[in-house]
C-alpha cells in the first residue's frame, strides 16, 4: 500500500504535507517539510503517521484559540496549553508527593530493620567469639609452658591441633556473622507461605497451578537448603541442566525427575530436541527467581542469587519482537486456504483463523465472545470488548465463566474488516445469536477459566498440515501480521495500541473516550495484506456451503 506525506531525498526520508489554507499565514508556509532522520522505509513511515497527528492536534489546538482571542490566538493557545499543564502537574503533584513519601518511608524502616538485625548478630557473634579467645590465649600461656619444659612432641602437638580448631572455629564465626542476619529456614519449609502470597495476585492464573512443581523441581535438582546458602552457581546448575532436558519430558520419559530424563534422551539413538530457551526462561527459571525474589522483599535472604541467570542458548541480542515471526505471504495463503476448504463452516478452527489475522485479537479472548458482542455503530460492525452487559455477571458467574481478559486495556473494541463480513461471518453471527450462549459454544473452559488451550493446539496442527509451519511462527503470529498490517497502514501507534489492548504508557493513557473515533475505526479498517490469498473463504460464502 502506497505511503503518504513521504519522499526520499539521498539516503534520508523526509515528512512532507500541506498546510490547511486558513493556517498559512500563522505557519508562515503552505508545506511542512522535516526530515524523518531514518534510511529505514517502515520506520519512516510510522515517524510520518505520528507527525501527520502531531499537525492536526496543532491545527485543532490554534483554531481554537482563534475562537477565543481573534485578536491575540497565539497567546490564547499559549494560555491554554499552560493552564493544561498546571492542571496535569496540580493533579499528579500529590499522587506524587504521596509515592515519595511511602518510598522513603520504606526506605527508613528497611535501614532500621537491618541495623538492629545487625546489631543483634554482631553482639551474638561477640558473645560467642569471646570465651574461645580466652581459652585459645590461656592454651597459648600452656604452650610455652610445655615448649620451655621440653615436654613430650606428642603432647606439644595434640595442644596446637586444639588450638589450630580454635582458631578454624573462630574464623568461622567472624565470617558467617553476616550471613547469620538471614533466614536459616529451609527453601521447602518457607514454599508454602510463598504459594500462598502468590495465590492472593494471581488467584485462579492457570500460572499458580505451575509454581510449586517447578520450585519443586529447582529442590531436587540442587538440594534444599537454608534459603541464605543458595547460591547464584546453584541457580545456573539447575539452568545446565534445563539446557540439555528434552521437549515434553515428563510425558515422553515418564518421570518427574528431570535428571533421569535427560540421561535417558542421551541414550536415545536419535534424542528428541532440547526445550526452547524462551521455555525454559519463562516456564522454569522465572519461577525460581521470582521466589527468590519474594524471599528477598520479605528479607529472608539479602539479595537474589537468580538475578540474571537465563538459558545458555537465549540470544542477548535478539529483540523482543523477534520470539515470533509474522506468516509469509504464501505460507499465511496456505493455511488460510486450508482452514476454509478442510473445516466446517460452523467450527471455530474455519473462523478463528480469519479473525485472528483481520482483528489482531487474542485466541483466547476470540475463543469466549458471545453473539451480542458483534455489534453496528453507525453502519460498521465491531467486536465489543468492552461493555459489561450483564452489571451481575462477577456475582451471578463463577470465575471460569467470566469474560477473562488479560488486563484492563483488553476491555476495547475490535473493528471488522470487511473481508471478515464479506466471507459471510454475520450470517454465522446472526445463527448464534438463535441458539444463544457463546459464539463457539463447543469450546469449553478449562480449570482456570481459559477457552484457547484445546483449541490452540488443534489450530497448531492445522499449520503444519498445511505446510505453512516454519521456525518461530504459530497461531499467535496471525497478531503479529495484524501489527505490520497496522503499521504499513500508517495507523498511529496510540490507535495500534488501543485496538490491540496494549496497555499506553504516560499521561496520554488519561485522555479520550474509550470508544473509537470514527478516524480510528476507518484507519484500521484500510489495513491489507498484499498477496495473501483468502478466495478460499469468499468462494465458500458465495456457495453457502455449511458443511
Amino acid at each position: 500500500m502506497a505511503t503518504t506525506h513521504i519522499f526520499r531525498r539521498g539516503g534520508t526520508w523526509w515528512f512532507v504535507r500541506g498546510m490547511p489554507r486558513d493556517l498559512h499565514a500563522r505557519f508562515g508556509s503552505s508545506h511542512v517539510r522535516r526530515s524523518l532522520r531514518t534510511a529505514d522505509h517502515r520506520l519512516a513511515r510510522r515517524r510520518a503517521a505520528r507527525m501527520t497527528v502531531a499537525m492536526d492536534d496543532w491545527a485543532e489546538a490554534v483554531r481554537k484559540a482563534i475562537e477565543d482571542d481573534p485578536e491575540q490566538p497565539d497567546r490564547a493557545l499559549l494560555l491554554r496549553l499552560l493552564g493544561e499543564a498546571m492542571e496535569r502537574a496540580e493533579s499528579e503533584a500529590p499522587l506524587g508527593r504521596l509515592r515519595q513519601e511511602a518510598s522513603e518511608l520504606r526506605s527508613a524502616t528497611a535501614e532500621l530493620v537491618a541495623s538492629r538485625e545487625m546489631a543483634r548478630s554482631t553482639g551474638e557473634v561477640i558473645g560467642r567469639v569471646t570465651p574461645i579467645i580466652g581459652n585459645y590465649k590461656e592454651k597459648a600461656v600452656r604452650l610455652r609452658e610445655l615448649e620451655a619444659k621440653r615436654a613430650p612432641s606428642d603432647e606439644i602437638a595434640a595442644l596446637r591441633r586444639e588450638m589450630t580448631e580454635q582458631m578454624l572455629s573462630m574464623r568461622s564465626l567472624v565470617i558467617n556473622a553476616h550471613k547469620e542476619r538471614w533466614s536459616e529456614s529451609r527453601l521447602s519449609e518457607l514454599l508454602p507461605a510463598y504459594l500462598e502470597a502468590k495465590a492472593k495476585t494471581l488467584k485462579n492464573s492457570k500460572h499458580l497451578s505451575t509454581l510449586g512443581p517447578r520450585i519443586e523441581l529447582f529442590i531436587q535438582t540442587v538440594g534444599d537448603k537454608p534459603v541464605r546458602d543458595y547460591e547464584r552457581a546453584d541457580i545456573e546448575t539447575f539452568r545446565d541442566l534445563l539446557d540439555q532436558t528434552p521437549s515434553r519430558w515428563e510425558a515422553r520419559f515418564r518421570t518427574k525427575v528431570i535428571s533421569e530424563a535427560v540421561a535417558a534422551n542421551a541414550k536415545r539413538l536419535r534424542p528428541h530436541p532440547a526445550m526452547e530457551p524462551k521455555t525454559i526462561d519463562d516456564g522454569y527459571l522465572s519461577h525460581i527467581k521470582n521466589c527468590f525474589s519474594w524471599l528477598e522483599t520479605t528479607r529472608k535472604i539479602e539479595r537474589n542469587p537468580g538475578t540474571g541467570v537465563v538459558s545458555g542458548r537465549t540470544d542477548p541480542q535478539q529483540r523482543p519482537d523477534e520470539g515470533r515471526l509474522p506468516f509469509s505471504p504464501a505460507a499465511l495463503s496456505k493455511y488460510l486456504a486450508y482452514a476454509a476448504q478442510s473445516r466446517s463452516r460452523v467450527s471455530p478452527d474455519y473462523w478463528l483463523p480469519l479473525l485472528a489475522l483481520y482483528t489482531g485479537a487474542r485466541l483466547n479472548e476470540l475463543c469466549q465472545i458471545e453473539p451480542q458482542r458483534i455489534v453496528e455503530r453507525d453502519g460498521i460492525w465491531l467486536i465489543d470488548l468492552l461493555t459489561i452487559y450483564d452489571r451481575n455477571e462477577i456475582d451471578r458467574l463463577p470465575e471460569a465463566e467470566r469474560l477473562k481478559l488479560k488486563s484492563a486495556a483488553a476491555r476495547r473494541e475490535i473493528p471488522l474488516h470487511d473481508n471478515v463480513v464479506s466471507a459471510g461471518f454475520l450470517d454465522f453471527v446472526h445463527a448464534g445469536r438463535e441458539r444463544g450462549g457463546r459464539l463457539f459454544p463447543k469450546l469449553k473452559a478449562d480449570e482456570f477459566g481459559y477457552f484457547s488451550a484445546a483449541i490452540s493446539k488443534r489450530l497448531n496442527l492445522d499449520i503444519e498440515r498445511a505446510g505453512a509451519k516454519s521456525a518461530r511462527v504459530s497461531f499467535y503470529s496471525l497478531r503479529h501480521n495484524f501489527r505490520d498490517a497496522l503499521t504499513n497502514a500508517s495507523v498511529p501507534d496510540r490507535t495500534a495500541d488501543r485496538v490491540m489492548g496494549h496497555v499506553i504508557q504516560g499521561a496520554q493513557a488519561n485522555y479520550g473516550s474509550p470508544l473509537l473515533e470514527v478516524a480510528e475505526i476507518e484507519a484500521i479498517r484500510r489495513i491489507a495484506f498484499p498477496q495473501v490469498d483468502i478466495a478460499p473463504y469468499l468462494s465458500r460464502a458465495r456457495g453457502g456451503a455449511a458443511a
